[in-house]
């Protein structure tokens, strides 16, 4: 997952709250992350690294798991 979803997804529940439509928090999201620093931005890339790394390892164990089926 990028880190602009997991951003997005933190983001949305407070924006929802706030009686937002789905088109309005995308916009919202969007325009606050654009104005984001790299600072501001780092723990959502670093979580987002983190998820990547989890993914592959989660591939790879489960492709291995697959080729010995066969």
């Amino acid at each position: 997952m990028s880190a602009f979803f997991l951003f997005s997804n933190q983001r949305r529940a407070a924006l929802v709250a706030e009686n937002k439509n789905v088109l309005e928090v995308a916009k919202i999201a969007g325009e606050e992350w654009k104005n984001m620093t790299e600072e501001q931005r780092g723990p959502y890339e670093e979580m987002a690294k983190k998820s990547k790394e989890k993914y592959k390892q989660e591939w790879r164990f489960t492709s291995r798991k697959r080729r010995k089926k066969l």
